[in-house]
């Protein structure tokens, strides 16, 4: 059978299932139709995949029905006619009653033909029962030895010295074999790995006797046993019972220390393992096995040491291996276009060895570009079957699946390629499909979903995200197979529809999705019109971009997609959702989050099978006003935190696992007791309005100590309330709602009472990780939170009223508060003043196992930190002025990360600056805000000693300092320069005292090599970097060098009297990023300029600065507000053909780039240009100018014939453009241009802009003067009354157009109709703009955004406008005064 049969096959039994529901079948039998829905029955294990989603659909329809009239208790009609259609041949029994409505008599019709006619075929071709067949062909992986076939193996160096590092272990016990896992995807390098290590010189020695074994998919033991029996005694075994062969491998392995690999295990039977292994366990201390799998379950049951996971490898890694196949003897740099097709060839293989090394060698012998463009272009499933290893031995892994678990994987073929999903959102997306299968009725489906979800994980097939916390994405060659095999019902959208075989396939798709774009218009969604079958109509996006939709788009699409089961809207900027909705009665599945919807309609509540709502984000919605009540299959419910009150009929929903919010509003307290019946709420629940009840017996009800599949509750008072409860009432309540005992996250924000409840400490609670209190300001004493048996993690925040931390947040006489507590903040504590550590008085030591401890604003605190704190790692200490610290008493050895603004004083002494620094751990040290002492600026000879004995030796590599706010610092020590030897980046703020970093000295000499990154900001008396303006010698300038030999950016902000930069700045070889903000007194740079590694430089706002010096392979320039800048570089310096980005604006005294014109060079690489508000530049002058010093101008600059990289530009202030429409046709890859305020000879017609095929963005702000003499200049003003102006043509391609500041215009021209890709249009200061065209605007249009139009804005406001009727379908429009 087919692949994707075997996904339909599934699919089949789960139909089966649904039509064997009690329900169902008393409802047919109602109808009268019970022996022609049994037919069905019989008939459907042969019919094809079509047919049974239609019948699928069907059955569905009469569920929904049946479900309906228990909702609204409807009678059973009497007088049907539906089966009158029926022919007799089908069946005997005659209607009796009325079904839904004339249309379903036509579905049943039609369905039971097909029936008829397939059931035919199958028994004419004699076809096979599609249910529970299983592929009997299947591609079987060669034997593997143990001998190497790689002459090199790339990037597994760090993974073979740990795997020989646990084979060397004598870890394992008397009569129990160590075990070691290797896991990972197929193809991904676990045999090599093993042979690598089997093969190792010291593992050799390491052990008496070595076996091999490929034990593949077949775990036959006889075969085994006696392969591994045959390897360790060299003899051929003759025995054919499997006692008499395992008793002689106890034998051979009795008393010797043995390695045995065993590759490739399918078998999850832990029997077979254990009878296996039995002759194992005899063998000496050290024996070793080894195993390989790509199962993670397999590798738990087996292993007795965690298994080590095989990752992919590494950009560099995979190059390398694919570079020893693909080119094998020849040299790589004989060809240089394939060694770039081949990187990108690379890409696609994702870090896979096997198919690096797969495609490298079908390439070996392939030296034409051509046929190396046409792999790469190529779907690697598509290639040679005779030499292609990767398609079989991925979807091995894939043959091996369960069906449920082949029909959930198939599905994912949707998934974007590296999409990041979340498991429970992909396991919601199953449950609305009905891929999940429910074995009794206490099995709740979400959980069986997580089941589902973990074994693609243990098989590799989803991979934890490398940058994103409990997301998951596929391989790119596993999503490659989930499109193989899902081929057939599946269809994923990623531009536009590109042939007709594309347009088939999606009107036989019943699941789709497309990629989000930042505009979806009418265009993009024609196709799906058609595709009326689809159960899956699903948006991804790669970014978190919120995005537009047309408004008529869900309006007109919707009613089309019937079948729909599940529908995603989120994140675009939709107002409304259009009530026929209502009709969609299979929808399952429905997320408007983060949409901009303000309320939904009614029919909302017509959808019966719905399962999950997520209107997470949805923050222009304030209420609910539909009845849910009649959602009783409603199982996740996500409400936005702007809703004020619940919605109607919430307590009904006795399904719902998930719920959000619930809130509880004045006068409304009693709905709380609505929670009492939703005994099956799981995850996070938060309840809100906790001061408006008023009667505690209603909180009984709601039971929340009972719910035990919570995970996180959230109990919020408001902070401004009105004071509804007494003090009694407030405590009662707190009381009541005790969560269950099984909760791990517990949030109280808001308690306007005095003390906490007992429970909150209670033991009992032998889950709870996290408790966090805010603003709980009446309270005077903190819980006692010491007695929580697990708690990690403890945030307390504005509860102003304590004033000490003792005892009762430790537990009255507790032998061990804390003992697994990691983090601790205490935030806005305003009265707080004493912390009794318990390390004295009760002797006890509460915080053993903290690793990181924030203390802010809390400005009464007096009393000492606790001073044993062997885990802590970070420290955060702000606006504590009162703090007292006793040095000799902290111990923070792994102390990594200490910060401390605010601080006073005698925290600073040198005994803490050097008890508290001496960490070998150290990388991160912020300190700011306090005086100088004496002994930091000017320390006496002994303190210098202790100084930089305890913390010279101790700062880690890799440490980052911040000094901020340091009053009188007029320089760093020379005790300080000394120990930042390891220090990579140094940050100084807001020291204002600072007039230099350093004084010269020669035991600065290397003192900072190590320093990579250098900000100075807002250090008003910074003169210099280093102590005088010119060097003294040679050796003291190389000395300066030598401090900042490693520095690669270096950034100065804000220094007004900065006049220098070291002179020796164009030898600072690392240095790539230069920026210079606001530095009013800087004149010049260094006459020997910049080093040729500089690829950024950004200066802005240095108003002395007149030139810049020269440079070699910068990328990125941007000069900006510089008043008396006159020239970029001066004489006989060039400007780098490397540049990519210039950006150029408000130097008004600029006159010219260059000095000279033999400066000019092209500029093969530019892609963006801006020059703006420069009105001195001079560009093309007249004749009689020619004797002016500037000869460099834009025009030449910009008509170089190999600019046609350049893809943005922007031109500002008065500047002559002529040339630029002369010469438009360099510029074929220009998508933006900008055209601000500037001057021309030619007019509008003449322009050529339509020749600008690539242009998507043209901004025009006027005025736009075209120089005509007086005469003429009346007749150019009324040119510009009508937009397309006079004359003018525009590309097509033109997305987004921007129109500012033209105040004769009045109209847009019905010309304004060919924009037929416009998707943005702004209009800004256009006073006398009135008029839009009688055809509208263009229906591509997204967004229209109208500002400060007096006329327009009136004709076009929302609903009373003239011009409403013409843009009301746009997604977006705004229009401000």
């Amino acid at each position: 059978m087919a692949i994707a049969e075997i996904v339909i096959s599934a699919f089949v039994s789960l139909l089966f299932k649904k039509m064997a529901s009690v329900d169902l079948l008393n409802f047919v039998r109602q109808e009268g139709i019970e022996d022609q829905f049994k037919k069905w029955r019989r008939t459907l294990s042969k019919i094809q995949a079509d047919l049974a989603y239609d019948l699928d659909d069907l059955v569905d329809e009469f569920s929904t029905e049946v479900l309906r009239r228990k909702l609204t208790a409807d009678p059973p009609a009497r007088t049907s006619k539906v089966w009158n259609a029926i022919p007799t041949c089908c069946t005997n029994l005659k209607p009796t009653t009325i079904l839904f409505n004339a249309q379903m008599k036509s579905k049943i019709e039609s369905i039971t033909s097909r029936l008829n006619d397939s059931f035919n075929q199958s028994v004419d071709l004699k076809l096979e029962k599609i249910v529970g067949t299983i592929s009997g062909q299947t591609w079987r992986r060669r034997e593997t030895t143990s001998i190497m076939h790689e002459t090199q193996v790339y990037g597994r160096e760090q993974d073979e010295k740990r795997l020989i590092e646990m084979l060397r272990q004598n870890d394992s016990s008397q009569g129990k074999v160590g075990v070691i896992p290797l896991v990972g995807m197929g193809g991904v390098g676990k045999t090599t790995l093993a042979r690598m290590a089997y093969n190792d010189p010291i593992v050799m020695k390491a052990f008496d006797l070595k076996a091999w074994a490929y034990v593949s998919d077949e775990f036959d033991i006889m075969r085994i046993t006696k392969v591994i029996l045959e390897s360790v005694t060299s003899q051929s075994c003759v025995f054919t019972s499997l006692d008499k062969v395992q008793g002689e491998l106890k034998n051979a392995l009795t008393g010797k220390k043995f390695l045995i690999v065993l590759d490739d295990i399918w078998n999850k039977n832990h029997g077979d393992w254990i009878a296996l292994k039995s002759p194992f366990n005899h063998g000496a201390q050290g024996s070793k096995v080894l195993v390989t799998t790509r199962n993670r379950d397999i590798a738990k049951m087996m292993g007795t040491v965690k298994f080590q996971e095989v990752s992919l490898l590494s950009p560099e890694d995979c190059w390398l291996l694919f570079a020893q196949y693909a080119f094998e003897n020849n040299s790589m740099n004989a060809n240089p276009k394939l060694v770039s097709i081949g990187k990108q060839i690379v890409e696609k293989c994702g870090g896979l060895p096997l198919a690096a090394r797969t495609i490298g060698g079908l390439l070996r012998r392939k030296e034409q570009e051509e046929e190396w463009e046409v792999v790469l272009n190529s779907n690697i499933w598509n290639l040679s079957k005779d030499e292609n290893d990767i398609v079989p031995a991925i979807r091995l892994s894939y043959h091996y699946l369960p069906p449920h678990l082949k029909q959930c994987f198939a599905y994912c073929a949707i998934l974007p390629k590296d999409y990041e999903f979340d498991e429970k959102e992909l396991i919601l997306l199953w449950m609305a499909e009905g891929f999940i299968q429910q074995q009794t009725e206490q099995d709740q489906l979400e959980d069986i979903g997580a089941f589902y979800f973990q074994e693609l994980v243990s098989m590799s097939f989803f991979q934890l995200s490398n940058s994103t916390i409990s997301k998951f994405v596929m391989h790119d060659l596993i999503n490659d197979l989930a499109c193989e095999v899902g081929r057939k019902s599946c269809f994923r959208l990623e531009g536009i529809l590109k042939d007709g075989e594309q347009h088939r396939n999606l009107m036989k798709a019943r699941y789709a999705s497309y990629m989000q774009g930042h505009h979806d218009g009418m265009d993009k969604f024609k196709t799906f019109y058609h595709a009326e079958n689809l159960r899956t109509f699903l948006p991804f996006s790669l970014n978190n971009e919120y995005c537009y939709l047309r408004r008529s788009v869900p309006s007109d699409l919707l009613p089309k997609l019937s079948y729909l089961r599940e529908l995603s809207l989120r994140k675009y900027k939709i107002k409304e959702i259009p009530s026929s909705i209502g009709n969609l009665k299979h929808l399952r599945y429905i997320d408007l989050s983060c949409s901009r919807i303000e309320s939904l309609p009614d029919s909302f509540g017509d959808l019966y099978n719905l399962q999950t709502l997520n209107l997470e984000g949805c923050n222009y919605l304030n209420k609910i006003s539909m009845y849910m009540g009649k959602l009783t299959k409603l199982r996740h419910l996500s409400l936005p935190s702007s809703l004020k009150e619940m919605p109607l009929g919430i307590g009904k929903l006795t399904s719902l696992q998930t719920l959000s919010h619930f809130i509880i509003t004045k006068g409304n307290g009693s709905r709380i007791k609505e929670l009492g019946d939703l005994n099956h709420l799981g995850g996070a629940l938060c309840v809100s309005g906790l001061e408006n009840i008023v009667n505690v017996e209603d909180v009984r009800k709601a039971n929340l100590k009972n719910k035990l599949r919570l995970s996180k509750l959230s109990l919020l008072w408001s902070e401004t309330s009105d004071e509804l409860q007494d003090q009694s009432v407030r405590a009662k309540v707190f009381d009541v709602l005790q969560p269950p005992k099984n909760l791990r996250e517990l949030l109280i924000s808001g308690y306007h009472g005095r003390s906490f409840p007992y429970w909150m400490g209670d033991p009992v609670f032998s889950s709870m990780e996290t408790v966090s209190l805010e603003s709980c300001r009446n309270c005077t004493c903190l819980p006692q939170l010491g007695r929580l048996p697990v708690l990690k993690k403890v945030f307390i925040k504005g509860m102003v009223a304590v004033q000490c931390v003792g005892r009762e947040f430790y537990g009255q006489d507790f032998a061990k508060p804390f003992p697994l507590l990691e983090e601790l903040s205490f935030v806005d504590m305003q009265e707080w003043e004493d912390w009794q550590t318990g390390e004295d008085a009760m002797g006890v030591q509460p915080f053993a196992c903290v690793s990181e401890l924030v203390i802010k604003n809390c400005p009464n605190l007096l009393r000492k930190l606790p001073g044993n704190l062997p885990c802590l790692e970070t420290l955060m200490i702000e606006k504590c002025p009162q703090l007292q610290v006793e040095a000799s008493k902290l111990n923070y050895p792994s102390l990594t990360s200490l910060s401390m603004k605010d601080v006073p004083l005698p925290i600073l002494s040198i005994d803490v600056m050097a008890k508290v620094l001496g960490h070998n751990s150290l990388a991160s040290l912020d300190i700011g805000g306090f005086p100088v002492p004496n002994f930091f600026s000017n320390p006496s000879r002994d303190d210098e000693i202790i100084l930089e004995s305890t913390v010279c030796k101790h700062l880690s590599v890799g440490t980052n300092l911040e000094i901020e706010n340091v009053q009188k610092l007029a320089f760093l020590p020379k005790w300080f320069t000394q120990v930042l030897t390891k220090v990579e980046k140094l940050s100084i703020r807001k020291c204002d005292g600072l007039l230099t970093l350093w004084k010269n000295n020669g035991r600065l000499a290397h003192s900072l090599q190590g320093l990579r990154h250098l900000k100075i900001e807002s250090c008003s008396l910074l003169v210099s970097l280093f102590e005088g303006k010119e060097y003294e010698s040679k050796r003291q300038e190389q000395q300066q060098l030598d401090v900042l030999l490693g520095l690669e950016v270096l950034l100065i902000s804000e220094c007004e009297k900065l006049e220098t930069l070291p002179q020796g700045l164009h030898n600072f070889m690392s240095l790539r990023e230069l920026t210079i903000c606001r530095c009013h007194n800087l004149v010049n740079f260094p006459v020997h300029g910049f080093p040729c590694t500089l690829r950024k430089l950004y200066i802005v706002k240095c108003d002395a600065l007149k030139w810049l010096p020269g440079w070699n392979n910068l990328e990125d320039l941007q000069v900006e507000h510089c008043k008396s800048l006159e020239y970029l570089i001066p004489s006989s310096a060039r400007l780098p053909s490397t540049l990519r980005h210039i950006r150029i604006g408000d130097c008004e005294k600029m006159l010219a780039l260059l000095r000279e014109e033999e400066g000019l060079v092209s500029f093969p690489c530019l892609e963006y240009f801006a020059l703006i508000d420069c009105g001195s530049l001079k560009f093309l002058p007249d004749a009689n100018l020619d004797n002016i010093m500037t000869k460099l101008l834009l025009s030449d600059l910009l008509s170089n014939a190999e600019l046609t990289s350049l893809e943005c530009l922007h031109i500002k202030g008065g500047i002559e453009v002529s040339f630029l429409m002369e010469k438009n046709n360099f510029l074929s890859n220009l998508t933006v241009l900008s055209l601000d305020k500037v001057n021309t000879r030619m007019p509008p017609s003449e322009w050529g802009l339509h020749t600008l095929s690539s242009l998507e963005t043209l901004r025009l702000i006027g005025p736009i003067v075209i120089e005509e003499s007086e005469t003429k200049q009346m007749e150019v003003d009324k040119k510009w009354t009508s937009f397309p102006f006079h004359g003018m043509l525009l590309p097509t391609s033109l997305t987004t157009l921007v129109i500012r500041y033209f105040n004769n215009l009045e109209a847009l021209s019905p010309q304004f109709q060919q924009l037929t890709s416009l998707e943005w249009l702004y209009i800004e200061k256009c006073p006398m703009l009135s008029y839009f065209p009688k055809q509208g605007l263009p229906c591509t249009l997204l967004m229209l955004w109208i500002v400060d139009c007096a006329k327009l804005g009136v004709m076009c406001q929302k609903g009373k406008g003239k011009y409403w009727p013409l843009i009301h379908l746009i997604p977006e429009v705004r229009v401000e005064q």
